[in-house]
């Protein structure tokens, strides 16, 4: 009898966890609107399809939360490609459980004329609002960090940005019109986000200063600034670094400090960087994409202070680069690395990174730890004299 019921309960928990795992991802319908379960237990899911469509103008409000299956679920993202070329929609409501709005979700709404993002929304992707040619109104919370490439493009808004840098909300959205040869640029210093493509192909840009506010970098955002010259710093705010983010900025040189803050390194992010020569990867990274630092021929030292080895394709490296450079690991992890992919193609050392700066640097003089010797160091080093700090 006990094995009976011990095999009962075995089989009622493996029919449980299977009907749970079928839950996760599941699609359902509710009226013209189509969702999919993106969190069980958080009970979220995301807008999939509107079928809604009508020869004459309309407006939507995008429901808060819908019932399935004697659930309720909260509606916290706009999925992919949504409410594309729904021409009649004039005006849409957003609540403010959304928090995230996709790639190309209201592309091609001609008669949209107004958009209120909800301060719930921290990402708009890339295209989500282009060719919106009606929209003259854009109104984007603080919330908002990270914005796709084209985002407002095409639409009444954008084209009547002045030339320049040009801000959405807390972002730094793009560079509009031609920028003059050899310019610097400060990026203020309450900026969250750079969005997608903001300075891509622009090849007059020579110098660039991110602030310790922003925390992601968006796909493309320098992508082919081949006159960006010099060391790039990257302050230990920044989480995220986006796909072919500085793909072919061929001018860096130096060491690069990927800081502690980071977590993931989208492909390409650095390909064709032939000048770089050291690079330090923070702790605290999770993933790095494919072909991250190809093209990097010249990289002699590569120092990655996280403890636990991650993997990655072994195309993240020139082969040359596998073959010249040394690879240094925390103490005691030598073995973890040697065992791991693509660190395994590496000679491998251990260091000690406690004693490193925060962001990875040694640098004399940083005394504020943001990778470089400057006039902030100097302020910071009065106020700690003085008792401010």
């Amino acid at each position: 009898m006990r094995k009976f019921t011990l095999k009962t309960l075995l089989t009622a928990l493996l029919l449980q966890c299977s009907t749970m795992a079928t839950v996760q991802g599941q699609t359902f319908s509710n009226g013209y609107w189509s969702f999919r379960i993106t969190d069980t237990t958080a009970k979220t899911v995301e807008i999939t399809y509107y079928t809604y469509y009508s020869s004459y103008n309309y407006s939507i409000n995008i429901p808060s939360t819908v019932p399935y299956n004697n659930t309720t679920y909260r509606v916290t993202s706009i999925g992919d490609r949504v409410f594309m070329n729904k021409f009649n929609l004039v005006s849409v409501s957003i609540p403010n459980s959304v928090t995230a709005i996709g790639d190309d979700a209201f592309e091609g709404c001609e008669d949209l004329t107004s958009i209120t993002i909800p301060n719930s929304v921290t990402s708009i992707g890339s295209d989500a609002f282009y060719n919106c040619i009606g929209l003259k109104s854009v109104t984007i919370p603080n919330s908002v960090t990270s914005i796709g490439s084209g985002a407002f493009y095409n639409t009444v808004w954008y084209n009547n940005q002045p030339n320049g840098i040009v801000y959405a909300g807390k972002v730094l959205y793009g560079y509009k019109g031609i920028m003059p040869a050899n310019t610097s640029i400060t990026i203020g210093d309450s900026i969250l986000g750079i969005a997608g493509r903001a300075f891509a192909n622009y090849s007059n840009l020579t110098n660039v200063t991110i602030p310790n506010s922003v925390t992601s970098i968006g796909d493309y955002a320098f992508s082919n600034c081949s006159c960006l010259t010099g060391e790039l710093v990257i302050p230990n705010s920044v989480t995220s670094i986006g796909q072919y983010a500085f793909n072919n900025c061929s001018g860096l040189t130096g060491e690069l400090v990927i800081p502690n803050s980071v977590t993931s390194i989208g492909k390409y992010a650095f390909y064709g960087c032939k000048g770089l020569k050291s690079l330090y990867i923070g702790k605290a990274i999770e993933s790095i994409g494919e072909s991250a630092f190809a093209g990097c021929s010249k990289l002699f030292e590569i120092k990655i202070a996280a403890i636990w080895a991650i993997t990655a394709l072994e195309s993240i490296f020139d082969t040359e680069v596998y073959n010249n450079a040394y690879l240094y690991v925390p103490t005691d992890r030598q073995y973890a690395y040697s065992k791991a992919t693509p660190w395994s193609n590496f000679y491998i050392k251990e260091m000690d990174f406690e004693s490193e700066t925060e962001n990875g640097s040694n640098i004399t003089g940083d005394v504020n730890n943001d990778g470089a010797v400057n006039v902030a160091d100097v302020t910071k080093l009065v106020n700690i004299i003085l008792g401010n700090e």
